[in-house]
């Protein structure tokens, strides 16, 4: 990695856990609205000293 590189696109995919989403108020079942923010850290295999980073943030509705 150089800072001349071109980038490299990284695919990630997120499955939130289905179980802690619903909640019940009375008899009407609703869908928590949560933002999660995932951190992703990239470091070179030649030259460890060099490392990038990003965050990736999902909401659930």
């Amino acid at each position: 990695m150089d800072k001349n590189d071109a980038p490299i696109p990284i695919r990630a995919t997120i499955t939130p856990n289905k179980k802690k989403l619903p909640k019940k108020k009375g008899k009407k079942t609703f869908i928590l609205k949560k933002t999660h923010t995932i951190l992703i850290r990239a470091t070179s295999t030649f030259d460890p000293a060099t490392a990038d980073a990003a965050s990736i943030s999902a909401q659930t509705k």
